[in-house]
């Protein structure tokens, strides 16, 4: 502070009381009284400042500079401080700890408790290098198998609002059907970074799977789970009613309990491993509650209310210390019988039903009612967990939190559009092209749902990748002669998309949305086509 210690403050920094102030900050400062400190500090610097009221603002922006660079230099130290605890923390842990902990401990055990604290200090070289050096060592590079799909199948049981319990007619069905024909089991899933593991020809439809069909038919599979045509996963109760938090999120069906649905549910835990090997993203609406089970951590009370908003309030009502009114629970009939995760009514006792609910027995209903919401996937879990385990040692897993593994699967959530541009090259054109102005100009106007459309349209994706590091880049590539009566075209397998040079913004926007809500099939010249009647009903 030399600099700005000059007159009116160089002399009132002199006089007997600043000097007796500042000897009792230091005597303090010295016994570590930083409470204390702090206040006579203020004190002090508000006497310099009332007292050299003749210059006061002149010196006054000098004085905040200084104490902001102080600030500064203090703030960057701390931080550069507390990254060198982080980093000899992270080192002892990965030379001296790791290799004694059971990855495998339940989460409710007093090992698991300690690794969900741990869990957010580690830094990624430890939570990813041992995953990743066990991914190479047990990669597979075998040939890769082909398998036909049958897309009009699948279309016309979900138009007629059919559900799949058995799994066969559903893509996802097929798909698992297909590669169960296989010899190679799990491995086949275990393939390296950026590397397909099946390729795929939808029946009816032309085109060369190089990646595009692939990708295409993962995306339809996603879509699937997520909707009402397979019946592993539900919406969450929040989604149902329509409050709190998580209301596009999807939750395991504990219906979901026949030997179809468990070999199901395990190979969607094997697709699950795929996409942390081979970095294809399969963008599920998992609720936190299902990714928390997943890797295996604990879920509490805090948890339910993410996705049972009404069963939670319950909870607190009943568990309250306030006195619970007798009258009030035999008016609304309460009995020792609850709505499931599905809303289907479940006895949490045996003949519960017919069990009323007292203010004495009611903190044994909350706990009933607790255990049912932590519980009521676990067989599912379970099958999940196994398939995934077959792919990817799933105990590294537990060093991940839930958003670690959601990003690595799922991708980016929200497509950003000032991303996609940094990944874009251009042929025939460049960036400030006007007719490629057209084209982010609509892309930009976009909704949500409309922008995951288009990447499906041009990539067969509905996300965008986690990190900078990206499969292969977008390509636009802009075509010869104004007409307005084209219409884009894509590839999805080099993820580029023939731009038509539209005479205005409109005329773009118009024709991409046109595009990606009606150009579903993937077909070369309708010679595919020709070979299956989309009019035949295919019920069988």
């Amino acid at each position: 502070l030399e600099e700005v210690l000059k007159p009116p403050f160089q002399d009132l920094a002199n006089t007997d009381r600043t000097k007796s102030q500042w000897s009792n900050v230091t005597d303090l400062a010295q016994g570590q009284h930083v409470s204390q400190v702090s206040g006579m500090v203020a004190e002090l610097a508000r006497d310099l400042l009332e007292g050299c009221s003749c210059s006061l603002t002149d010196n006054l922006a000098r004085v905040e500079a200084s104490v902001a660079e102080m600030f500064q230099c203090s703030l960057t130290a701390m931080l550069f401080f507390r990254f060198l605890i982080l980093l000899e923390l992270n080192w002892t842990i990965k030379k001296d700890l790791l290799p004694l902990v059971d990855l495998a401990a339940p989460a409710a055990s007093s090992h698991g408790r300690r690794l969900v604290q741990l869990k957010p200090r580690l830094l990624g070289h430890v939570k990813y290098a041992r995953f990743q050096h066990i991914l190479r060592n047990t990669k597979y590079d075998g040939s890769v198998p082909s398998i036909t799909l049958n897309r009009k199948l699948a279309m016309t049981m979900r138009e007629r609002k059919r559900v799949d319990w058995e799994l066969k007619k559903s893509l996802t069905g097929q798909f698992m059907h297909e590669i169960r024909k296989f010899s190679g089991g799990p491995k086949l899933f275990r393939r390296p970074w950026l590397a397909r593991f099946i390729k795929v020809q939808f029946k009816g439809e032309g085109g060369e799977d190089a990646g595009g069909l692939y990708r295409e038919a993962l995306d339809a599979i996603t879509n699937e789970l997520q909707s009402r045509t397979l019946p592993l996963f539900v919406p969450c109760p929040n989604s149902i009613a329509e409050i709190g938090e998580n209301r596009d999120c999807w939750i395991l069906n504990p219906r979901a309990s026949s030997p179809e649905c468990i070999q199901a549910l395990e190979f969607v835990g094997q697709l699950l491993g795929l996409a942390l090997r081979t970095g294809d993203l399969l963008p599920l609406s998992l609720a936190p509650f299902t990714w928390k089970g997943i890797i295996g951590d604990e879920r509490r009370r805090e948890d339910v209310r993410t996705i049972d908003m009404f069963a939670e309030k319950h909870l607190s009502m009943l568990t309250s210390k306030e006195q619970l009114d007798e009258e009030m629970l035999a008016s609304i009939g309460c009995t020792f019988s609850y709505p499931d995760v599905t809303g289907e009514e479940i006895e949490l006792i045996d003949g519960g039903v017919d069990v009323s609910v007292t203010a004495a027995t009611a903190s044994k209903f909350a706990q009933h009612l607790l255990h049912n919401r932590l519980t009521f996937d676990l067989p599912q879990l379970q099958a999940l967990r196994r398939g995934l385990a077959t792919v990817v040692p799933s105990e590294l897993l537990r060093l991940w939190n839930w958003r670690d593994i959601r990003d690595r699967i799922c991708g980016v959530a929200e497509i950003d559009i000032d991303v996609l541009k940094s990944h874009t090259a251009y042929k025939n054109c460049s960036s400030s092209c006007e007719h490629v102005g057209y084209m982010w100009k609509a892309l930009e106007s976009f909704s949500q749902k409309d922008r995951r459309a288009f990447l499906r349209f041009v990539w067969g994706r509905s996300s965008l990748p986690a990190g900078d590091q990206w499969e292969r880049q977008f390509t636009v590539q802009l075509l010869t002669g104004a007409n307005d009566q084209r219409l884009p075209c894509s590839h999805t397998c080099f993820f580029t998309l023939d731009l038509p040079a539209f005479s205005s913004a409109e005329v773009c926007c118009e024709r991409l949305l046109y595009c990606i809500n009606n150009c579903v099939a993937i077909d070369a010249d309708g010679a595919a086509a020709r070979s299956l009647n989309w009019d035949e009903d295919d019920e069988d």
